[in-house]
């Protein structure tokens, strides 16, 4: 016959009061309906609503939350004098850009005119030189062609309408190149001579 006090599994009792021994944690997963952990950064405090999502979790997790409030908003404040200091420099870039757009276009204004002036001028000099071999220097100013042939082209018939009209006048031929001796030496005035001579040269009155 076995004592009371002695378990069916030979083991001795435990003693009053005395808990089991513990076994193995368990690594079991959490059940399925368990609430997935908060990612979600912090709410913001009252004053906090200037600052970002991820700037709220840098506040809450800081040993010194108003200093980093206060490095934050020292730098926000420093990106934005930044950025009014580039945007105003890229406003003064422009209008420097502008400027030398408009210096350039007057520039190049200017020496369009003077190129077409100085054409002009090397066109009268050239008449002058062609009216003074044709023996009529002082009607260079009716000779209007641009190319040396044109221009001795116009002068040949010019002299040879004031051969003609020297002629019907009864002036000398070596007076041909004086326009105005020709108008005061035969009838008409000068004005009637001039309308004359831009007739001859293909201009009308």
């Amino acid at each position: 016959m076995t004592d009371d006090a002695t378990t069916t599994s030979g083991s001795p009792p435990s003693p009053p009061g005395s808990q089991p021994p513990a076994g193995p944690a368990s690594t079991a997963p959490p059940a399925s309906g368990a609430p997935a952990p908060d990612t979600r950064p912090p709410a913001p405090v009252p004053g906090d609503e200037e600052f970002s999502p991820t700037e709220r979790v840098l506040i809450a997790e800081a040993r010194n939350p108003d200093a980093v409030r206060s490095m934050l908003r020292t730098e926000r404040g420093e990106r934005r004098d930044a950025e009014a200091r580039l945007k105003a420099a890229e406003a003064r870039l422009a209008e420097i850009d502008n400027a030398n757009k408009t210096e350039i276009e007057r520039e190049r204004e200017a020496r369009s005119k003077a190129e077409l002036e100085l054409t002009e001028l090397r066109r009268e000099k050239l008449a002058m030189d062609v009216a003074a071999a044709e023996g009529i220097p002082e009607f260079a100013k009716y000779l209007h062609a641009d190319t040396k042939e044109r221009l001795t082209r116009e002068a040949q018939q010019l002299r040879e309408a004031l051969e003609r009209d020297a002629q019907a006048r009864g002036v000398r031929r070596a007076d041909l190149g004086a326009g105005s001796r020709l108008a005061n030496g035969g009838a008409g005035d000068q004005g009637g001579f001039d309308a004359l001579i831009r007739r001859k040269a293909g201009r009308a009155t």
